[in-house]
């Protein structure tokens, strides 16, 4: 297997400070990930669909439903009363 060129020793000769500042910049914006979270991108978010809040939504009362028919139903129990012979 071929071994990859050394970029350092296969790019030009930097004669200037200018030439040095570019091809760092140039390195920089190579190697850079994506800004992700810049507040321009942040702010294209998709909406979310009508659909998808009423699902939100749906969901929370059939949570807070069964919350409520659990207490209620703990809370009204009566335990038999014990009889003994």
């Amino acid at each position: 297997m071929g071994s990859l060129p050394n970029p350092i020793a296969a790019s030009r000769e930097i004669h200037t400070y200018t030439e040095l500042r570019e091809q760092i910049e140039l390195r920089q914006q190579i190697y850079r990930p994506p800004g992700l979270w810049r507040r321009d991108v942040i702010s294209q978010r998709p909406r979310l669909s009508p659909l998808t809040q009423v699902t939100k939504l749906a969901a929370i009362i059939v949570v807070l439903g069964f919350v409520f028919w659990l207490w209620f139903g703990v809370s009204t129990y009566h335990a038999p009363q014990s009889t003994y012979p």
